[in-house]
């Protein structure tokens, strides 16, 4: 909630993403992507929060803003254990954010069962 509280300010724009998905209980389609754009005009900048809801598989992010041509990945934040069951006792930290090292590109790669926050700026 940090992130999104220090991070999620502005206006939120509408996405189109496509993934893969698996099938609910119900039966409903549940993409394993689950994404939100947030463009802070003040700072100039862009922030996608993204989710990899596959327990099982990484999944590579493909980012094509139009109109915003002119922004690039500045940061990566991750927050992701191996261990789905994972947790943080008062002395032992084993699930917390990381920030990921940028590759040039136009993609990003997704943990399985991930969290992540990117920022883009011109």
């Amino acid at each position: 909630y940090m992130y999104a509280s220090l991070y999620g300010n502005g206006e939120v724009l509408s996405v189109n993403a496509s993934s893969d998905f698996y099938k609910s209980k119900e039966g409903w389609d549940i993409p394993y992507l689950c994404t939100s754009v947030v463009d802070n005009k003040e700072k100039g900048e862009l922030v996608i929060f993204a989710t990899n809801r596959s327990l099982d598989e990484d999944m590579e992010l493909e980012i094509s803003l139009d109109g915003y041509e002119d922004y690039s990945l500045v940061k990566h934040i991750e927050l992701y254990n191996d261990d789905l069951d994972a947790t943080n006792e008062k002395y032992s930290e084993r699930v917390f954010p990381t920030e990921r090292a940028i590759d040039a590109g136009s993609s990003v790669k997704l943990k399985k069962h991930s969290w992540n926050m990117l920022i883009l700026k011109k």
